[in-house]
């Protein structure tokens, strides 16, 4: 089994559309939760927007500061970007009507992925079982999980459990990483040889995701962490597999 190590990913589907318009991008900022210069979320969004102005054949609109009071600005959007909290301040799991809204959405953009031949993660806090069932009611192979340990631990839940339960189908990349203060190495709430050895029975195969898990005495030296658990994920997944694994 092969795993791809990235420190961010950016996935972007180019869909075909009608010459005469141009498709519309909607982003989403999240409200503030984080201190000055931590997921600058309404910052971020901004910055994006007037990047993707000089897109050409790209109309960009955003809303800042959380779900948009006017819901019709998602009419006739190409595609939909949300900057914000993770896990349970997600929108997509708070309202049972906004999640109604983002599933309908979701089916949409299932299908023009599909036409693109690219698969789009998206990332919950719901346990593994309710996201399966999530993804039943979208109703589309080309959305599946991007599984973050650090929602499961957050509420208590095994990983490896998790990640059988969701199965390798419906597993698109991995967030493999927790809380900051130890380096993965270093954290008891992740056994991640174990992890590799239920991944390569599963038949996995994708990314995985580096994020946090910096050092308590080492917060702000972004290389050295980087560095530490880059180099840990690759001994544990990029070694020759384990008995019953598969390259």
């Amino acid at each position: 089994m092969k795993h791809l190590l990235a420190g961010l990913i950016v996935l972007a589907a180019s869909v075909g559309f009608a010459a005469e318009k141009a498709p519309k991008v909607v982003l989403i900022a999240g409200r503030p939760s984080h201190p000055p210069r931590m997921h600058e979320f309404n910052a971020g969004v901004q910055l994006l927007a007037k990047c993707m102005q000089d897109f050409h054949g790209v109309r960009v609109e955003y809303v800042l500061n959380g779900w948009p009071q006017d819901e019709r600005i998602f009419d006739d959007a190409a595609a939909v970007v949300f900057y914000m909290d993770g896990g349970g301040g997600h929108e997509v799991v708070k309202e049972n009507g906004r999640r109604k809204a983002i599933v309908e959405r979701l089916r949409q953009v299932g299908r023009w992925a599909a036409d693109a031949h690219v698969t789009i993660g998206i990332e919950t806090s719901l346990p593994a079982k309710d996201e399966r069932d999530l993804l039943g009611e979208i109703g589309s192979e080309a959305i599946r999980i991007y599984y973050n340990f650090q929602n499961g631990l957050r509420s208590g839940r095994k990983i490896i459990d998790e990640l059988e339960t969701l199965g390798a189908e419906n597993i698109v990349q991995i967030h493999a990483t927790n809380d900051d203060g130890y380096w993965l190495e270093d954290d008891r709430a992740i056994d991640m040889p174990a992890i590799r050895r239920v991944l390569d029975q599963m038949k996995w195969s994708g990314w995985l995701v580096l994020e946090r898990s910096r050092h308590r005495d080492h917060g702000r030296d972004v290389k050295l962490n980087f560095s530490k658990n880059a180099s840990y994920l690759k001994r544990v997944f990029q070694s020759p597999a384990a008995t019953g694994g598969s390259d």
